[in-house]
């Protein structure tokens, strides 16, 4: 299995008592130190307070055009 890391991402630590300003999920995910972990199915959300994606930095500075 290959692994790429495709962005660094603000994940809450584990004595966070706001742990939706930071992700939202959505199935089986466990957060674990820096890494989530997600089972098959499981979808994590980054449009929150602290975990704004920057999908137009994405697309001016790689070839990926479409982002889901």
């Amino acid at each position: 299995m290959n692994e790429f890391i495709l962005q660094n991402l603000n994940l809450p630590r584990e004595n966070t008592t706001e742990p939706l300003l930071y992700v939202r999920s959505d199935g089986d995910v466990q957060v674990v130190g820096e890494q989530a972990v997600l089972r098959k199915g499981a979808e994590l959300s980054f449009d929150t307070s602290f975990g704004v994606f920057a999908a137009g930095r994405w697309r001016r500075l790689t070839k990926i055009h479409d982002l889901a």
